[in-house]
């Protein structure tokens, strides 16, 4: 870890000469000039993300907007959960239990998810990762139980990598790694299949079965899963069960955005 960090200072140094003398960087959000060679200037991201991690109450993340207990998403009804996550009133229905606990979601993909997702996944613009990083950070320093859970980074599908060259997690996983407290576990792997953004809900919740794999000899008591969005929690159960048949007793999840 120690030979991480001053690498970290000075990619940050020769990021901002670049963006200073060469190629001044603009935000995407408000067009503004944007510093340190980054896609988001600290104006934006000040009034755009840190309002919605700025409180103290995992209960509401999200400005004065109720989110549900398990997966974060907002709700717009008086219930506890959302319709997913509510538990069944009928005994005699089955309703399995998550294999996640509980899912922590951060911003709204409707509207800022929206503008910077599919720039950062799509022009390949990796600066994001160190824009999010610190965010993340921020939230989890906020909660310490959490912040002391090894970070499990989604595994990317091979084809991906081999296509693009890089992963949007896995570099968020090199920016969060800086942070002496927090520890990177990359315990997973994935085979190759269809993206989950092209399939139906029904669909992602049984595409992923058999092709994620636990890699590692030793298993966390509790973890937390990194991944970039939620939209039906798929990726995140999958990637859960495996933790759990592994042996691990707690899974977590984080997504920097829900949808």
């Amino acid at each position: 870890m120690k030979r991480i960090v001053p690498l970290y200072h000075v990619k940050n140094v020769l990021r901002k000469c670049y963006s200073g003398l060469l190629c001044p960087q603009t935000c995407i959000l408000c067009g503004n000039a944007s510093e340190a060679g980054l896609p988001l200037c600290s104006h934006c991201i000040q009034t755009e993300f840190e309002p919605y991690i700025g409180s103290d109450d995992l209960e509401h993340l999200c400005r004065a907007e109720p989110r549900c207990k398990h997966c974060g998403k907002i709700l717009i009804s008086e219930h506890e959960y959302c319709t997913r996550c509510r538990p069944v009133k009928d005994e005699t229905a089955e309703k399995p239990r998550p294999a996640c606990d509980r899912i922590f979601t951060l911003f709204p993909y409707i509207g800022l998810g929206q503008k910077l997702l599919p720039v950062w996944k799509n022009n390949s613009i990796r600066t994001f990762s160190t824009v999010f990083a610190p965010l993340i950070h921020n939230f989890l320093t906020q909660h310490p139980e959490f912040a002391s859970l090894p970070l499990v980074p989604v595994p990317p599908r091979p084809k991906k990598l081999w296509e693009k060259g890089w992963d949007q997690i896995e570099d968020l996983a090199k920016d969060l790694a800086v942070y002496p407290e927090l520890t990177i576990y990359r315990c997973l792997k994935r085979q190759d299949g269809i993206p989950q953004k092209k399939l139906s809900k029904a669909d992602r919740a049984v595409n992923l079965q058999g092709k994620i794999t636990f890699s590692a000899k030793a298993v966390p008591d509790k973890v937390m899963l990194l991944d970039d969005v939620m939209t039906t929690g798929a990726t995140l159960e999958a990637c859960a069960h495996v933790l759990k048949n592994a042996g691990c007793r707690e899974v977590y999840g984080l997504c920097l955005f829900f949808d």
